[in-house]
């Protein structure tokens, strides 16, 4: 699969996307792909505040369970009871997390969902974790650059790039810069 996108600057500039995966575990057969982590606790019935790497999460109604990981070590796979969008980022309530100090054990805990969830369809918008690792080759340049994560400034969505010096670059992800996707 090849992904062109138009982007402006001074003057057009093409670049090439070529796909690689990065930020993902593979926990009892499965994939699992880091969306947040977990901010605090929030209430007393052990609900979790996580904050979510980008603001856009069409996944949310469809996830099931959550991979907790602390120390780099996998720690909980949580059953989902409820889940809500807040702020920026949701409240998760689980059956395996039924109190305020059971939930503060996990700030900081890197969170995952299934790789399955984060997956476009044809005419869907693509989740960024599609694109980590892409190759970016601008045509003023010729120099590669790769996307090694992104970011989000609350306006629009910011890819950081690297070049082969490691230096690196935030490039607005924006509808209006892509002419094609293939």
């Amino acid at each position: 699969m090849t992904w062109l996108f138009y982007l402006i600057f001074c003057e057009r500039v093409v670049i090439h996307f070529s796909a690689m995966r990065k930020f993902s575990i593979a926990y009892q057969e499965k994939n699992y792909v880091q969306v947040g982590w977990v901010s605090k606790a929030h209430g007393l019935k052990g609900e979790l505040y996580i904050r979510l790497f980008t603001p856009q999460a069409e996944w949310v109604n469809k996830a099931q369970e959550m991979l907790l990981m602390k120390e780099g070590k996998v720690s909980l796979l949580m059953p989902i009871k409820t889940l809500r969008l807040h702020k920026k980022g949701m409240i998760v309530t689980s059956p395996s997390l039924t109190s305020r100090t059971e939930a503060e054990k996990w700030p900081s805990a890197q969170v995952f969902v299934s790789e399955e969830l984060l997956i476009s369809q044809p005419g869907e918008s693509i989740f960024l974790y599609e694109i980590l690792g892409f190759q970016l080759i601008s045509s003023l340049n010729k120099e590669p650059l790769v996307v090694i994560d992104f970011e989000s400034n609350g306006a629009q969505d910011l890819l950081v790039v690297k070049n082969k010096t490691e230096k690196s670059f935030l490039v607005p992800f924006i509808e209006e810069w892509i002419q094609h996707i293939d």
